[in-house]
């Protein structure tokens, strides 16, 4: 059996945060151009849109601050390794 592998919870959010974004401006294009609503009375509909969208770059903002503050995996698997290992890599590689 394949093993199911569960999203991380904010990624999640955020596409639920863009499909949102998107979806409110689709309603709002749809209001506008054919059923010929005036601005007034489907400015909600991108008060909403924009919400989502700022939202979106609200939390995709804050993870990269979140991410740069971390160590990368890759520098702290280096540091982890003895110089025995990193000798014969080295001898390895040439």
């Amino acid at each position: 059996m394949a093993k199911t592998v569960n999203p991380k919870p904010q990624n999640l959010f955020d596409t639920l945060l863009l499909a949102g974004g998107v979806a409110f401006l689709g309603i709002w294009v749809y209001e506008i151009g054919v059923r010929k609503s005036p601005f007034k009375e489907s400015y909600w509909l991108i008060m909403l849109c924009l919400a989502c969208f700022l939202g979106f770059i609200l939390v995709k903002g804050q993870q990269a601050q979140r991410e740069a503050k971390q160590p990368k995996a890759t520098e702290t698997a280096k540091a982890k390794k003895s110089p025995l290992m990193r000798a014969s890599l080295q001898k390895k590689k040439k």
